[in-house]
């Protein structure tokens, strides 16, 4: 399934989604829904998530989904591989377009209820941060 995460002008069109999907052996789909709980549902449910957007990332950590961050320069720091050195240092670092499939690899080789772990340790982090916060 390939989808897109926002649908911001000259950035989100449909039109390369759709010529992907044309080209890929399997059959994929692409889904057109922007609404942010449709998104959040079609991450929550798939088998893994692979994309360029962070916010697809946390989404997909979030509900212990697989994942992958794409970017086309690795030797350069992106958002998504800041964030992975900060939140997840032990996931596999982004990957390259020549290196999709050997990244899905990775990803989906992940043990679904670490990956949940995760996730969960993530969140009461975050609690225990806020708590401390509202304590001030």
């Amino acid at each position: 399934m390939l989808f897109r995460a926002g649908a911001a002008p000259w950035h989100d069109d449909l039109e390369p989604y759709r010529r992907l999907a044309g080209r890929l052996r399997a059959p994929a789909v692409v889904a057109e829904a922007l609404h942010i709980f449709d998104i959040c549902a079609l991450i929550a449910g798939s088998r893994g998530f692979l994309g360029t957007s962070l916010h697809g990332r946390i989404v997909a950590l979030a509900f212990g989904v697989p994942r992958a961050s794409l970017v086309a320069d690795t030797a350069v720091l992106s958002k998504a591989g800041a964030f992975i050195a900060t939140w997840e240092p032990e996931a596999p670092p982004v990957i390259a377009p020549d290196a999709v499939a050997r990244g899905l690899r990775l990803a989906l080789a992940e043990d679904r209820a670490a990956a949940l772990g995760t996730s969960q340790a993530l969140a009461a982090r975050c609690r225990r941060g806020l708590e401390r916060l509202l304590a001030l």
